[in-house]
């Protein structure tokens, strides 16, 4: 992860669906690697579900052939140890039989079944990353001290490490999200698969009308749009816009009714309309659908107003802590501002919480690896909300299958309570990203 970090990072080409990408679309698809990640999402999801139907058929062998062992010994069914039973290898036809659905194009079964085999590697290699990995480190684990602190420091930063308990149980229902719902009339989204160097080149403007082909975003920001689930009519808000990438995407998508983009600095809202102005031609569309608006986020609570909420709160970012010296978040003068970070972005999501509509979702996500501004948010966000008396039921999607698909784009860490998270690798060098969501039940 710290070679990532001090690394460049990777990016997704996000395509402009406003205006004729075909020229473009053929010089990014020209690069030898380059790849769709609606289709490899696809592609993979059918391998995954191959893999499946495989574990289901023998299972199902197992169990046949463990009553007939019972049978013609003359024992319980329940003596039988079911580990003990062997079956033959389950062939092609035996998998193509169970399946329950029928799948638009159906499977071609050596490229699946060699596809299947692979995820289950790649299922592997996780694991072992998975079991290096704990959600309970503190933040001195990630990078050894080179300076000793004053005791009187030392004494301020506790405030910060004592926001998150761990080993609190929040009792609330937890749901799977087994896919992401990659609707074609969103915008069409290129990256580079794991262990490529290739990149993009910044975009610029098409001669006639001015506006950019496509848009360059972290591949970890890109999950969180896809898992926010926006459908037709939505009416969406992104609390924490700028520097306006998630809202165009949004925007682009052509789905939701109304996108309030929010943000406390003047100077970012007006970064943000001018991405607008660059990648949308529709000045009705964007009058319509686009409000702009300088707000405290933390204060921004709109009882049953919202379908879907963007929360990417600011945090200690730590790509960028590395990356830059000039106003550091972790510059002594910034001491008091990085500690209150836990209870601003904690005071931020149960604003939005309160804002949902019945059956609305809440993204919240951060950029940074530290379990106290990710899971510790999160839970002590759902905590107050009790502690305050909100009627509001709420539900932990789990997201965990639903990105299994992009596992071989993506590095993740998925031993949280509440979320998962991309993590950086200089292989697969997007995020750090945390991704928690969060659903009203009424």
């Amino acid at each position: 992860m710290r070679l990532g970090l001090l690394s460049p990072k990777k990016h997704c080409a996000v395509m402009n669906t406003f205006v004729d990408t075909g020229g473009i679309l053929e010089g990014l698809t020209d690069e030898p690697d380059a790849i769709e990640m609606q289709r490899y999402y696809k592609k993979h999801l059918r391998s995954y579900t191959m893999w499946q139907l495989r574990q289901q058929v023998i299972a199902n062998k197992k169990a046949r052939k463990r009553e007939l062992l019972a049978q013609s010994e003359g024992v319980p069914v329940e003596s039988i140890e079911i580990n003990s039973v062997e079956v033959s290898d389950v062939s092609d036809s035996e998998i193509i039989g169970a399946q329950t659905s029928n799948d638009e194009g159906g499977f071609s079964t050596a490229e699946d079944l060699q596809e299947m085999f692979s995820d289950r590697r790649m299922d592997e290699d996780e694991k072992y990353f998975i079991n290096q990995a704990s959600t309970q480190l503190s933040l001195d684990d990630y990078m050894p001290a080179t300076e000793i602190i004053r005791h009187e420091d030392a004494s301020e930063e506790m405030s910060y490490y004592e926001a998150y308990e761990p080993d609190v149980e929040l009792s609330i229902e937890h749901k799977d999200e087994l896919t992401l719902e990659m609707n074609e009339m969103g915008p069409m989204i290129y990256t580079f698969p794991r262990g490529s160097w290739s990149k993009f080149n910044s975009p610029t403007a098409l001669p006639k009308l001015q506006l950019f082909p496509y848009y360059l975003l972290d591949g970890a920001s890109v999950l969180t749009v896809m898992a926010l689930g926006v459908q037709l009519n939505d009416v969406c808000a992104d609390y924490c816009a700028a520097p306006g990438g998630k809202s165009l995407a949004l925007m682009m998508s052509m789905k939701p009714r109304h996108l309030l983009c929010n943000d406390t600095s003047i100077s970012r809202l007006k970064r943000i309309s001018r991405v607008m102005d660059q990648y949308i031609p529709d000045i009705n569309y964007r009058k319509s659908t686009l409000k702009l608006s300088n707000e405290n986020a933390a204060k921004m609570v709109y009882p049953d107003t919202f379908d879907k909420i963007i929360v990417d709160v600011p945090c200690i970012n730590d790509r960028n802590a590395i990356e830059t010296l000039d106003n550091n978040i972790f510059k002594t003068s910034r001491t008091e501002e990085r500690i209150g970070l836990p209870k601003l972005q904690c005071n931020i999501l149960k604003a939005a919480l309160r804002s949902l509509k019945p059956k609305g979702s809440v993204i919240y996500s951060t950029c940074t690896l530290s379990p106290i501004e990710n899971d510790g948010v999160v839970q002590n966000a759902l905590i107050q909300l009790q502690e305050e008396g909100c009627e509001l039921k709420f539900v932990i999607i789990n997201l965990k299958e639903a990105f299994r698909p992009f596992r071989g784009l993506y590095k993740f860490n998925t031993k949280f309570k509440y979320g998962q998270q991309v993590v950086p690798n200089v292989c697969s060098n997007f995020g750090p990203m945390y991704i928690s969501k969060i659903t009203r039940l009424k």
